[in-house]
């Protein structure tokens, strides 16, 4: 049966199992969700995942159950979030930073049973009813999850506007975080603030990562210095920018009890204020990096 994670760099792409260290982070299962494991069912989720996310399987994964590892050709949805971790051996290493994928597997019934009873969740006796290919099941988890974080955008955006009556700041329904890699399209982040700087006042917060920067973005960034340039000449104007924020919905709360974690996407508006220096250039109030932080060296 053919699987996904192939040791064998194709094309002359990254071979990701050279570049990274695997870390299985954590996992839950979607109980009473039953899915099947064969070559057709493994397609099926490979156009689901697209091919960057396929090749981040280990071989052979996905025929085992992701808590006891035995050989399993039928079982429940479970999401595993996996960290990956530059190869400090690989020579490439240098240019690589640590991200989390989160991963559909399967789950066998008896530690899909093991586990409702732990999380007092209710599952589904194995019997060969509402059987759905890996892939099939995958997809309905996502959208139903993407249903979910768009009611709380819907209350996230009406508690926005009450402190923004003149609805300048334009946000997009959150996502959850098992739904995708998050900020892979961001290119900055902002890692202080000046209060009542000119991003504070545009609604700007530590922390937020930046997707658009007026007409740059993580495919257009000539560099740090192309953006200190933008804004020492927009003083008093308004940059249009785009960031990824991440929140914490204390009313929907993961498995362990704490709140959901979900990433809503604001446009902003963030006006440079006049400087005191001799040029009298814009200044923003905020200190900016590059996205993702390059990781602290040994």
């Amino acid at each position: 049966m053919s699987q996904f994670g192939s040791e064998n760099p194709q094309n002359g792409k990254l071979n990701i199992f050279a570049a990274f260290k695997r870390k299985s982070m954590k996992h839950h299962v979607e109980c009473g969700v039953r899915i099947s494991i064969d070559e057709n069912d493994v397609q099926d989720l490979k156009e689901v995942l697209g091919e960057d996310k396929s090749t981040m399987y280990e071989p052979g994964t996905l025929s085992r159950c992701v808590v006891c590892e035995d050989i399993c050709v039928e079982g429940e949805l479970a999401i595993e979030e996996v960290l990956f971790i530059p190869n400090k051996n690989d020579p490439a290493s240098d240019n690589l930073n640590r991200f989390r994928v989160y991963l559909p597997r399967v789950c066998c019934h008896e530690c899909a049973s093991d586990y409702a009873q732990r999380h007092s969740t209710h599952t589904t006796p194995p019997v060969a009813i509402n059987l759905r290919s890996i892939g099939t099941a995958y997809k309905e988890y996502i959208e139903s999850k993407s249903n979910e974080s768009k009611s709380v955008g819907n209350e996230s955006t009406k508690i926005a506007e009450e402190d923004d009556p003149n609805n300048e700041n334009q946000s997009v329904a959150p996502i959850s975080e098992a739904e995708r890699d998050p900020f892979e399209d961001g290119f900055l982040i902002c890692t202080q603030l000046v209060k009542t700087g000119g991003a504070d006042q545009g609604g700007l917060q530590v922390g937020d990562v930046f997707v658009e920067f007026a007409h740059y973005s993580k495919k257009r960034f000539p560099g740090l210095k192309s953006i200190a340039n933008l804004v020492r000449r927009s003083a008093g104007k308004e940059i249009p920018v785009v960031v990824w924020r991440k929140l914490e919905i204390n009313t929907l709360k993961d498995e362990n009890g704490s709140g959901r974690t979900v990433f809503q996407k604001l446009a902003l508006k963030l006006k440079p204020l006049q400087s005191h220096d001799a040029d009298g250039g814009g200044v923003l109030g905020a200190v900016m990096n590059t996205y993702p932080l390059p990781e602290m060296k040994n």
